[in-house]
């Protein structure tokens, strides 16, 4: 630090208020050259060596993007400080490619973390606290597509080649954003260019992400279309807590309130809790959850969103009555973006969540498995387990893993990684596959639930509906991925059996972890519902 300090100061006033240069302040707005009131020459300044940046309680005015410049960095701002960014902030990042159109014109980013926006240098350690910092684009007399706080890695259309490491650890905490604006929240790394499209590896994910206590207003822009203010992509290990995002002001066009997806590699072990996401009631999606890919991409089965959580937030559409689904402000849960990439979305609980006036509209594609002449193959080649289904068709015997499983139709079976499914038929039946997860509510359900395909929804820990009870014996297997109770009743049952093995039972409750199975033998059917826990 300078001359023995703990840390580098920053002060917004100096010799054009009357007050010695920087107000004594190591940087300020008599730093040489500035444009960002010196929050950019001192992080500058503690590029190589990192340290705290600690900007003094006042009004920062810039024209540029604020990005950090090395690992261990913190830029910590006073309680009641503002940061007011001029329009058309110089700082842009060359145009991306992006055939959905999220970024298909020149945009800049407000606050940038991560990595050089010059060179692939991944940078780990950055830390932003605000303490209430007030961040808006100052009188925004024309709409802007000016990105809030990134983090991202090297990997744009500007360096499409990169294949290092993601980076780790970061913290955006205590901001209050407000204007015409394009994301406040920005995480994500991504890979890919117009003619050499490239899946992100495991390792080069952005992981460790913290934000916290963020707020995020938006007023009327006509260009926010594909806006979402909180966007998360390709990471894993993310936390979102303590936030608040009105849309109510945003004018009939498409945006997120919040945007989880995997887009061009997995985004996984996500958690948002105590948020607050607000639509406009006539247009876009208070909350979009996809585990799809772009179209641009190459197909890849590790392609996809799971082990993600939202507790005890608030989904409110903005409509006064009604259940708005996808496209009217309500939300939206698919897995593969309407491609056909081997895209896939599983393990996805909402826990103790409030939905106002909000519907779910759940979209997923099964993937077709293409069935050879009898008796047929097909061995799960993915790293995770998948729920294979057969339908139709004439089929005698089914084996997974050389055992034998109840032929039904549809047959739904759990195929862990590297093991094989035996179908022997005379009429070919249809088979396909699914990432093997759950989706799951527990607490209030959504006002209403449209679903489409093959995405499996569970209620909360009460009944779940009466399933159709098939010929005697009755074979059920747990393929959702969860715990679950299984609710025998009435009928004239004469044996249940549990993975094989005879129980001296004849109903009651049977706890059926994922790969369970219970078999029923009766003369007459009883009553079976299933109770998700």
């Amino acid at each position: 630090m300078i001359s023995g300090a703990p840390y580098v100061t920053v002060s917004a006033i100096g010799l054009a208020q009357g007050r010695p240069p920087n107000n004594g302040a190591n940087f300020g707005p008599d730093t040489p050259g500035t444009v960002t009131t010196g929050i950019q020459e001192a992080l500058n300044f503690i590029a190589t060596t990192g340290g705290r940046v600690h900007c003094i309680q006042g009004a920062y005015l810039a024209s540029a993007t604020i990005s950090f410049t090395g690992s261990n960095q913190l830029l910590w701002f006073e309680p009641g400080s503002s940061l007011t960014f001029a329009n058309g902030i110089s700082g842009a990042v060359p145009a991306w490619f992006d055939p959905e159109g999220y970024y298909s014109k020149s945009d800049s980013r407000l606050i940038h973390m991560g990595s050089d926006l010059a060179d692939p240098i991944v940078y780990s350690h950055q830390w932003l606290v605000g303490n209430g910092l007030v961040v808006n684009w100052g009188s925004n007399t024309t709409p802007t597509l000016n990105n809030g706080v990134c983090v991202t890695v090297p990997g744009q259309a500007s360096d499409p080649a990169y294949t290092g490491p993601g980076g780790s650890d970061y913290l955006i905490e205590g901001l209050v954003c407000s204007g015409k604006i394009f994301c406040t929240i920005l995480v994500m790394a991504e890979n890919f260019s117009a003619s050499s499209p490239v899946l992100l590896t495991e390792p080069q994910r952005t992981r460790f992400i913290r934000v916290r206590r963020v707020s995020a207003t938006y007023s009327l822009d006509a260009n926010a279309a594909k806006m979402s203010a909180i966007l998360l992509r390709c990471s894993s290990d993310v936390l979102v807590s303590d936030c608040y995002v009105d849309c109510s002001a945003l004018g009939n066009v498409d945006y997120d309130t919040i945007n989880v997806t995997g887009h061009t590699g997995e985004l996984a072990q996500v958690e948002v809790r105590r948020s607050y996401f607000r639509g406009n009631g006539v247009s876009g999606q208070c909350l979009e959850v996809q585990g799809g890919v772009s179209p641009s991409t190459a197909t890849s089965s590790t392609v996809g969103l799971h082990d993600v959580r939202f507790s005890q937030c608030t989904f409110d559409t903005g409509a006064a009555t009604g259940a708005p689904v996808a496209g009217l402000s309500g939300a939206f849960i698919d897995d593969n973006n309407s491609t056909t990439a081997l895209a896939q979305l599983w393990n996805v609980e909402f826990y103790q969540c409030r939905w106002i006036n909000c519907g779910v509209s759940i979209q997923s594609t099964s993937i077709a498995i293409t069935v050879g002449a009898s008796p047929f193959t097909y061995t799960n080649g993915t790293p995770d387990p998948q729920e294979v289904t057969v339908t139709g068709g004439t089929v005698s015997a089914i084996t997974v893993g050389g055992v034998s499983v109840p032929v039904a139709s549809p047959t739904r079976l759990l195929v862990r990684p590297g093991v094989s499914v035996v179908v022997t038929y005379s009429s070919s039946p249809t088979m396909t596959w699914n990432a093997f997860g759950y989706l799951r509510f527990s607490g209030q359900l959504p006002s209403a639930i449209g679903t489409a395909g093959s995405l499996q929804a569970r209620g909360p820990n009460d009944k779940g509906p009466l399933m159709a009870v098939g010929s005697s014996p009755f074979t059920y297997q747990n393929v959702d991925g969860f715990d679950e109770v299984v609710v025998v009743d009435g009928g004239s049952v004469s044996s249940i059996s549990f993975n094989g093995a005879a129980t001296p039972r004849t109903g009651g409750d049977f706890k059926l972890v994922a790969g369970d199975t219970i078999t029923v033998s009766y003369s007459s059917a009883p009553s079976i519902n299933v109770q998700g826990k």
